[in-house]
């Protein structure tokens, strides 16, 4: 397949690709026919240095399941990346017929929610090479974490990205459960789930955290974190939360509660709690702290000048 039977939209930016050997072929917005697919595929062969495939909100028309098969198995393809794509049966058993495949981009792949999620269990389950799999902007509910993450403990995930899910508490259980069992794990993403994801959820994750000593980066932007949640998440590089007392009766003097001391996540190089309602001295002390713990301040993303 030459340059020329892609669409004109596509033509340069593959000719700028092919001349600087890049590992991503864009070809996102594309309309995918039987011919189209077995065309691409003889043209990745040929090209064997495109590593990634985007096929980003294209559509597909009537290529059958051995044609989509036939193209996400060229062997040097690592990364497909799905967004927009409505997530159907054919390009489910794809997907799965395709070891060489270790990273998905399902964005906002759901279709007919029970129906997608179903597709998603039938995936993970049968593909075991996934490392990287990004389902944000999906309409995740409680019960699929439950069902996800009860299949996926023997499954090597290094980066899980749920951001615009609404996760809910109920939610963060499930993947803290995960956390405290899983020895791959190296990113996670929570971010945009607004006001579902509070301070009670950041005090399980950081319990799970406690026990986790895998995790690198941790995002959590646009949540509903506020004071309680920062300074649980300021325990993870040393920060300790303030005595409070405790009175027994009125004639008793007042007792300060005993703390453990905080255990600094080594592990963690990226914090991202951007867009959350922290008081900035709180913020000025998660930074302090972030420094103390001998890590790049680089790592923790912070809004000083926040306004909901």
């Amino acid at each position: 397949m030459s340059i020329e039977e892609f669409s004109h939209q596509h033509q340069i930016s593959i000719a700028n690709a092919i001349e600087r050997k890049a590992e991503l072929l864009n070809l996102s917005h594309s309309t995918l026919d039987h011919n189209f697919a077995v065309n691409l595929t003889n043209f990745l062969g040929s090209h064997t240095f495109f590593t990634s495939i985007s096929l980003d909100y294209s559509q597909f028309n009537d290529v059958s399941t051995e044609t989509l098969t036939s193209l996400f198995s060229s062997h040097q393809v690592t990364h497909i990346s799905l967004v927009g794509v409505p997530l159907i049966p054919d390009i489910t058993h794809a997907l799965k017929a395709a070891e060489n495949i270790k990273s998905i981009d399902l964005t906002s792949c759901f279709c007919k929610e029970e129906t997608s999620l179903d597709l998603i269990y039938e995936l993970i389950t049968e593909q075991t090479h996934i490392t990287h799999l990004n389902l944000s902007m999906n309409p995740l509910k409680s019960i699929f974490f439950e069902k996800f993450f009860s299949i996926s403990n023997d499954y090597p995930f290094e980066t899980l990205n749920f951001s615009h899910c609404a996760i809910d508490e109920i939610s963060v259980q499930h993947i803290c459960d995960y956390l405290q069992n899983t020895t791959t794990l190296l990113h996670l993403n929570l971010s945009h789930s607004s006001e579902s994801l509070d301070d009670d959820c950041i005090d399980h994750i950081v319990d799970a955290l406690h026990v986790n000593t895998t995790l690198v980066s941790l995002r959590l932007t646009d949540n509903d974190i506020h004071t309680e949640g920062g300074i649980a998440l300021g325990s993870l590089v040393g920060l300790k939360a303030p005595k409070r007392r405790k009175r027994r009766d009125k004639e008793e003097p007042e007792e300060e509660e005993s703390e453990d001391e905080p255990i600094v996540l080594e592990s963690l190089d990226v914090l991202d709690i951007r867009r959350n309602p922290l008081k900035t001295r709180l913020k000025q002390d998660l930074l302090k702290h972030w420094r103390s713990a001998g890590k790049d301040t680089r790592g923790l993303m912070m809004t000083f000048y926040y306004q909901q």
